[in-house]
């Protein structure tokens, strides 16, 4: 943080562009049970494009169900749904982080794999990639003081997900892990944070009740993108900044729980990037205003494709371009 910063790749219009995705292979419940649970599946998908000049910010959700070609043979098949793709690089279905050989070089052919994949469906080539896991969103949430969210309710004011209480009994309001009976802002603690960044309203027989998540994996990418707007206003601000016991246990948070290929140089200039940039404006492929992904089957599969056609991605292409931050 106190040496200088390294020049930051850009694409061919000066913009930075990060693939942000994340994993659940340190969560004990993916990495115990049968068969991994998709502990490499790669559920959440967040492409960040700044302009760095003017400092504006957009953040597409890639819809985890978006059916493409594997660049890579997998037992998948040559066809899947796009969060399988960086498992299948990767090599490892079901294989806990610390049993697989040589992490870091199977990690990147990954990443790399979904970069390239991202570029096929939104036209947008990625400059880096950043690898996080359940862990870095409560530490790094926990670090700061905990985050302001705001909380909007999709066909129901607020948001109630019954799917993580578990035993808690149905009349048991203080139990609850995802429970805001009304839009607005909640100061949200690490723990609240990854629960809320979950939360998709499917049922399941422990399941009494949902609300506000009736666009299922749709709001819940809208969340996770509220998260991290929010995490990225307290990470910037003063009072993080200069308190060493908030700042060290980030650094900790992004340390212990994040690969990426930013090089040190380069991350110092993207932390100086982050504190100048506005209000980071979300896209979202599925906008009732204008969908250009939409649901179908292939076999019996449930998955998103684009309007066109499968594998045409034109329209999806255009759509993204008018949307991504222009120099000033």
């Amino acid at each position: 943080l106190v040496a200088d910063g390294d020049p930051l790749r850009t694409d061919a219009d000066g913009r930075v562009n990060i693939l942000i995705f994340g994993t659940s292979q340190d969560d004990l419940d993916h990495s115990r049970g049968e068969g991994g649970q998709g502990m490499w599946l790669t559920d959440s998908i967040q492409l960040l494009s700044i302009e760095p000049t003017s400092g504006a910010a957009t953040m597409l959700a890639v819809p985890r169900d978006t059916w493409v070609k594997q660049p890579t043979k997998c037992v998948v098949g040559q066809e899947s749904k796009i969060n399988a793709v960086y498992e299948c690089a990767m090599g490892y279905l079901s294989t806990p982080q610390d049993k697989v050989p040589d992490y870091s070089s199977r990690d990147k052919a990954g990443a790399e794999a979904l970069v390239r994949v991202v570029k096929t469906v939104t036209g947008v080539q990625a400059q880096y990639w950043v690898h996080i896991n359940y862990t870095v969103v409560k530490e790094s949430v926990d670090a700061v003081g905990g985050v302001d969210v705001d909380i909007v309710g999709n066909g129901h004011e607020g948001i109630f997900d019954t799917n993580l209480d578990g035993a808690c009994p149905p009349d048991d309001i203080s139990c609850r892990r995802i429970y805001y009976p009304r839009d607005g802002t909640y100061h949200l603690s690490g723990q609240q944070a990854l629960d809320l960044a979950r939360a998709r309203g499917d049922a399941n027989p422990r399941s009494c009740m949902q609300f506000g998540l009736a666009g299922g994996d749709f709001d819940r990418q809208a969340n996770q993108q509220r998260i991290m707007t929010a995490l990225r206003t307290r990470a910037v601000a003063a009072g993080t900044l200069t308190n060493p016991a908030r700042l060290t246990a980030l650094i900790d948070a992004l340390g212990n729980n994040v690969t990426t290929d930013f090089s040190t140089g380069e991350a110092k200039t993207a932390f100086d990037l982050a504190r100048r940039f506005g209000t980071m404006t979300p896209i979202s492929l599925v906008d009732p205003a204008k969908p250009v992904i939409t649901d179908g089957f292939v076999g019996k599969q449930s998955v998103l494709r684009p309007v066109a056609g499968t594998f045409e991605y034109a329209a999806v292409h255009a759509y993204v371009r008018a949307r991504l931050p222009k120099a000033p």
